[in-house]
């Protein structure tokens, strides 16, 4: 019976009520502008990221950009998906804030859920990258796989990526370890992954998790020898939890076969 296996945790989200124009100010003090070092870094950065991640955006695009990065201006909508990776939350506590403040809609908290961690790789020449993205995952995915709800019926509404997609999405590792990349926040995730496993039984998705292709891969590279520093710690800690990613991959087709036989 389908009753007998468990089902994901749910939360629900509540997000500040205002706009953008209330919020900005209350996150102002995230820009350190009276310290020249910290403006002198923030100016460097940028140069950076103007040649990495907005090379190819327009000159009046990267402009604004500039100013909302260096300084907390913004004159109108920046799209999320660059404004908060820009914007210089430094604590979980921060973080939270931005991600519930008018900042970001709904439409907005639901992209970030569902791609963040997957998407902020353009802007991995940033040596704050990886600070950024794991203040992400520690504050706003945590160690267990979470649906996240926001609003109240019949507007409430699922911010969190399915499982089956978001597993199938997480498979993609594959690309890292084959591509040497040195570190990626989907590293810090293998629980998450696994807690997600067992509720993956959309078949639309369940279809192209490469479950097995990704442990294969993580024992022949083990085995060969040649991974360091953060890749290595990622592999190995999918190989000493081969065995739970198996029984949870399990899980969701012994589920799928008790729908079917329900059905």
């Amino acid at each position: 019976m389908i009753a007998n296996f468990p089902k994901p945790a749910v939360k629900d989200n509540v997000p500040v009520d205002e706009n953008w124009k209330q919020a900005l100010p209350k996150l102002l003090y995230l820009w350190k502008t009276a310290d020249p070092d910290w403006i002198a870094q923030r100016e460097a950065d940028w140069q950076l990221l103007l040649q990495t991640a907005f090379d190819d955006y327009p000159k009046a695009e990267k402009k604004e950009l500039g100013e909302y990065f260096k300084y907390g201006r913004k004159l109108e909508y920046i799209p999320v998906g660059d404004s908060f990776f820009l914007t210089p939350y430094d604590s979980p506590e921060s973080l939270l804030q931005l991600f519930n403040s008018g900042m970001l809609d709904r439409s907005d908290r639901d992209s970030m859920l569902s791609g963040y961690i997957f998407d902020a790789d353009r802007f991995a020449a940033c040596h704050w990258y990886e600070r950024h993205t794991t203040l992400f995952v520690e504050a706003i995915l945590g160690n267990t796989y979470c649906e996240v709800f926001e609003g109240k019926p019949p507007h409430r509404k699922m911010l969190s990526l399915p499982p089956s997609k978001w597993c199938d999405m997480y498979t993609k590792a594959i690309e890292c370890i084959n591509e040497d990349i040195k570190w990626r926040p989907i590293y810090l995730c293998v629980d998450y992954f696994i807690s997600a496993l067992p509720h993956a039984t959309d078949m639309r998705d369940r279809q192209f998790i490469e479950v097995y292709e990704l442990l294969e891969l993580v024992n022949t590279r083990l085995a060969e020898g040649d991974m360091s520093g953060r890749l290595l710690t990622f592999a190995s800690e999918l190989k000493s939890k081969e065995q739970d990613i198996l029984k949870a991959w399990e899980i969701g087709e012994q589920k799928l076969a008790a729908m079917g036989n329900q059905s």
